[in-house]
Order: C-alpha cells, then structure tokens, then sequence
C-alpha cells in the first residue's frame, strides 16, 4: 500500500540521520539570542514538543529599557561569542549552561582590565 511505502521511506531517513536526542527541558538555539547566527541542519519532532519564540526586535527593545540588564546582556553576548570563536564545532543545542560551565572560559570583565 502506498501508506507503509511512505512510511518505510520516512523510517529510512531516519536511520540516516545522525541526530542527537532533545529532552525534556533543553533548549535550541539559544545562541541566536546573542549573536547572528546560521542554522545548519534539520529538526525534526518525534513526538509532541512545545515551542517557545522570541521576537529579536522586541527582546532588544526591552532589554534596552534597563540598563543593568543591558550591561549584563552585554557581557554575556561577549563571553557567548568568545566562546564561539574558540570551539572547533558549534551547534543550535549550545547553551548558556555549556558555556558557563566551561572551564577554559575567562571573564570578559577581566580581560577589559589588563
């Protein structure tokens, strides 16, 4: 039937991808809150998911508005992009976590001092 050769077809591609799991309660894409970015590849829902949009225009206007976040913003959107440089691959799954946790990371308040 034309159903199961779709659906064998669809079970194909999928063996092919060498894709990595998203769980519960991680994110995507973060890094494009930070800087510009490409994103390279497919997602693809297996299952039900929810999804979370952040209009750029919008969030830099309100994050203009208070200059202690701005400044704050500022400086991670510095260490984000630092990090990026540096790292021999990058993704849409990096996260505020990865790169806070990474121990080759220096502050960008300190390198602004020497």
């Amino acid at each position: 039937s034309s159903a199961g050769s779709e659906f064998d077809v669809f079970e194909d591609r999928h063996k092919q991808l060498q894709g990595v799991a998203v769980l519960g309660g991680e994110m995507l894409c973060e890094v494009a809150l930070w800087t510009s970015w490409l994103h390279v590849g497919d997602f693809e829902a297996v299952g039900e998911l929810g999804l979370f949009t952040i209009n750029i225009s919008s969030f830099s206007d309100l994050v203009a508005s208070f200059p202690s976040v701005q400044k704050n913003f500022r400086l991670h959107a510095q260490r984000v992009i630092r990090y990026l440089r540096a790292a021999d691959d990058t993704s849409d799954l990096l996260t505020t976590d990865e790169i806070m946790t990474d121990p080759c990371r220096a502050s960008v308040s300190e390198q602004k001092q020497t």
